[in-house]
């Protein structure tokens, strides 16, 4: 029972050593489950056979053993490709219903599933205008060429 416990274990250290970016961990101590230690920023959580090792951000690498917890949680922050443009610096306008793109060559809607909905018509001028009245409300990913330089920007459509 032993070797079948240390095999599971080893299994288990094995799959939960992980790398991540900008991951909150939480580790508490049943039966009341207190909190026992909170890592915030957390790159790499590896296991060995005393406990997890957490190194952070910064470089700093901390040891828990496994008597101090029995439990653990963790949340992960996911980039999803979009950057934090302003949509007004980009030239992205949602007024009513009518989405304008002011300056661009291309420009392309999609859900926030990342399935593509509508293209919008550019203009001679370089703006590109679409009357978003067909689509549900929702949040929607409009990337466009603006200004030869190529964007994403989160729309909200009440």
């Amino acid at each position: 029972m032993i070797k079948k416990t240390t095999l599971i274990l080893s299994v288990l250290m094995a799959l939960l050593s992980m790398q991540a970016k900008a991951t909150d961990i939480y580790t508490y101590l049943a039966p009341s489950y207190d909190l026992v230690q909170q890592f915030q920023g957390a790159q790499k959580i590896t296991f060995d056979a005393t406990g997890m090792n957490v190194t952070t951000a910064d470089g700093q690498t901390t040891a828990l053993a496994f008597d101090k917890f029995n439990y653990f949680s963790f949340t992960e922050k996911i980039p999803v490709g979009i950057k934090g443009v302003n949509g007004k610096d980009a030239g992205v306008a949602l007024n009513g219903n009518t989405l304008s793109v002011n300056g661009a060559s291309a420009v392309t809607i999609y859900t926030a599933a990342g399935v593509q909905v509508a293209r919008a018509e550019v203009s001679a001028d370089g703006v590109a205008t679409y009357n978003m009245a067909s689509l549900p409300a929702g949040i929607y990913i409009v990337k466009a060429v603006v200004n030869g330089k190529a964007t994403s920007v989160k729309v909200i459509r009440k």
